[in-house]
């Protein structure tokens, strides 16, 4: 027979690769944009710090000094101006001092700016003799090799922020990782223990049926042949109280060693299958806890079995849903269970709002439907629905062949 089992899909460690793919291009994309911006502005940075800096400059050069020394002084004292540069001439041209003597130069590549023309200004002596002049040049160079010199320190601030950011991602994903290693580790474990604690179930129930049931069902007709016997004697009148309190105690052991058996393994399940056993405990739950309530059941999808420890945990799960909306006041209850391709979807309403049961009550509790939903691979989430209650539990299917 064809069955389903149920599995983990690994779609998260995917869906973490995905992110930290699509954050590694944002933040290259980031640092190229912020780049080209930089690169674009420099050119206009650049026309204007110039343009600024040689009426700047040309304002602190003397139009009248009382020898050539003087004007050579001044020019040690410009050694650091930037964005231009200054020359004192004799008057006939002969250069005599510059300043800056050193200026940077940016890459070849970078865009040129616009170069001013060069200003000239004539110092005389206080008698109006000209002893010199200065040619003030503006420098745009230097400005580009400043914005380039920024542009790389930024460049590799935000190379660094990038680079421990996705270090950050990285470790956090391996975390993440590990986590999910972790936690699929102990869903294993937790299946196990199912799978164990139903073959356990399994063979104690056989035992008990096989072993047990048979000498106490073997008891009846002897201890009813004893009782007509004791009616026809008169001489054993006094056995009679004792025989009828040894068939009813053997009637109540008998009643409980079915409800043992029911509650370690449903029969239901074996002889009807998994459809047809939810089908009877939907019919005859309300009558078993004596009240009086409207249960349905609908059965959607190409319903089939899906292995015996699916088929037990479904069940279960069905049951104990069932049972505690009963007892807390549900009037009218629908089961509904779709067999999906990959995934099993149990839904369980009922008409009147219930807490879930506590983690250390006789049944599952809510702490229960959720360990149980994880050992199957599968979540379960358990809430208000309007006036009522509502179970929604999701478990995740895979093609399997099982021999029952």
């Amino acid at each position: 027979m064809t069955a389903r089992t149920a599995t983990l899909t690994p779609t998260r460690p995917r869906q973490r690769a995905a992110l930290l793919t699509v954050l590694a291009v944002l933040m290259v994309a980031f640092v190229t944009l912020y780049s080209a911006m930089l690169l674009g502005e420099a050119r206009s940075r650049a026309d204007t710090e110039t343009a600024a800096a040689l009426p700047w400059i040309a304002a602190l050069l003397p139009q009248r000094a009382s020898d050539a020394r003087e004007l050579r002084a001044l020019m040690g004292q410009l050694a650091d101006i930037r964005h231009v540069s200054v020359t004192l001439h004799a008057p006939d041209g002969t250069r005599l001092a510059e300043a800056p003597t050193v200026h940077p130069q940016p890459p070849r590549w970078l865009p040129t700016p616009a170069t001013p023309p060069a200003t000239r200004q004539d110092v005389h002596a206080p008698d109006g003799a000209l002893i010199g002049y200065f040619m003030v040049r503006p420098a745009p160079a230097d400005e580009m090799a400043e914005l380039w010199a920024d542009y790389t320190r930024s460049l590799a601030l935000m190379a660094a922020l990038a680079l421990l950011g996705l270090a950050t991602l990285l470790l956090f994903n391996r975390m993440a990782g590990a986590l999910d290693q972790a936690e699929a580790q102990r869903q294993a474990l937790l299946r196990k223990l199912l799978d164990l604690d139903d073959q356990a179930r399994r063979r104690l129930a056989h035992d008990l049926h096989d072993e047990v049931s048979p000498y106490l069902v073997a008891l009846q007709p002897l201890t009813a042949t004893l009782q007509q016997q004791c009616a026809q004697r008169p001489d054993t009148a006094d056995l009679a109280a004792p025989l009828a309190t040894l068939a009813a105690h053997l009637a109540q052991v008998l009643g409980t060693l079915r409800r043992i058996l029911t509650g370690l393994h449903p029969p239901a399940l074996q002889t009807l299958g998994l459809k047809g056993a939810l089908t009877q405990l939907a019919r005859v739950t309300p009558a078993t806890l004596n009240v009086q309530a409207d249960v349905q059941l609908r059965l959607e999808g190409p319903w089939q079995d899906l292995g015996p420890l699916l088929d037990v945990q479904v069940y279960r799960l069905v049951q104990e849903c069932l049972t505690n909306a009963l007892r807390h006041g549900g009037r009218r209850i629908m089961l509904h269970l779709r067999h999906a391709p990959h995934t099993l979807h149990l839904v369980i309403t009922n008409d009147r709002a219930a807490p879930p049961l506590p983690a250390e009550s006789a049944g599952l509790g809510t702490l229960g439907l959720h360990e149980r939903c994880l050992a199957l691979g599968g979540r379960c989430t358990v809430g208000p629905d309007g006036d009522g209650w509502r179970v929604h539990i999701d478990l995740p299917l895979e093609d399997q062949a099982h021999a029952h």
